[in-house]
């Protein structure tokens, strides 16, 4: 997989170029350092000492899988870690009925072990609403999703970066079945927190500038999104450099609203900087 694909999360639907920030599964670190720093929406993992590669991934994930459930036992918090990233990298590749049931364990494993009300908890909710949305499973995926943001209100607070991931995700799964005044707010308040908690500058802050930019350009407020992708693609270009897949996103998405309004001059630089980015990758 090219690693510029890592960021798609819609990708070209009808013929529009929409493209939505999708985590990087060995680019984050353990929840309580990702949670401190805000992430990346979407898929929740931990990462071991090594960053196993996507191809081939399944076998150098299910044998410290195994090894990891022997040494702790089946029903270990820590074994639901590994299920769980296991079942990313199924996810990954689109294997969704292999990722299904190690989500389920790993999400009965934390609910019984850790409580219902844990994060932890909430994050497997989060990843197996995802998944359910990936496929279209949206009624299963959205009391998922609900559960996840009510446990991450209650536990770590409204203003906490993880409760605006699960906000960001709520927000998306309206998004997707086109019940844009649902995702409004829900995008609105995410933005908020991260600008709060992280800054006006940081990449978090920037996917979600992205998101909500997607959801006026979805509206036809193209003027609202302009400026929003604007300011997503600077913040890419300043924290994460003028050749990262972040910032060929950024590129892309700006490029498909000048596209979309027929200002084909303002478009092709923009795709052709994107494409040049992902080429090199």
């Amino acid at each position: 997989m090219e690693r510029c694909n890592k960021y798609r999360l819609i990708t070209e639907i009808g013929g529009v170029d929409r493209m939505l920030y999708m985590v990087n599964p060995w680019s984050h670190g353990v929840l309580s350092a990702r949670e401190r720093r805000g992430g990346s929406p979407v898929c929740e993992i931990r990462r071991t000492k090594r960053k196993p590669r996507i191809r081939g991934s399944r076998e150098n994930w299910n044998s410290p899988c195994r090894k990891r459930r022997r040494f702790f036992g089946k029903d270990h918090p820590n074994t639901a870690i590994f299920l769980n990233n296991l079942g990313v990298v199924y996810k990954t590749q689109g294997m969704y009925a292999k990722a299904e049931p190690l989500y389920k364990r790993a999400l009965a494993i934390e609910t019984k072990q850790l409580g219902s009300n844990h994060p932890a908890t909430a994050r497997s909710l989060n990843n197996l609403s995802e998944l359910y949305r990936e496929q279209g499973r949206y009624a299963e995926a959205q009391p998922l999703c609900e559960r996840s943001l009510a446990i991450r209100e209650n536990q770590l607070g409204a203003d906490h970066p993880s409760t605006a991931i699960s906000l960001n995700n709520l927000a998306l799964l309206y998004y997707s079945q086109e019940e844009y005044g649902k995702a409004e707010p829900l995008y609105e308040r995410a933005l908020a927190i991260y600008e709060k908690q992280l800054g006006s500058g940081h990449p978090s802050t920037g996917n979600s500038l992205n998101n909500l930019a997607q959801l006026y350009r979805a509206q036809e407020k193209y003027p609202e999104a302009e400026s929003l992708y604007k300011r997503s693609l600077a913040i890419h270009e300043k924290e994460s450099g003028a050749d990262h897949p972040s910032t060929a996103g950024s590129l892309n998405n700006l490029a498909g609203l000048y596209k979309v309004q027929g200002k084909y001059t303002e478009a092709e630089p923009l795709y052709k900087r994107s494409l040049a980015i992902c080429e090199k990758r």
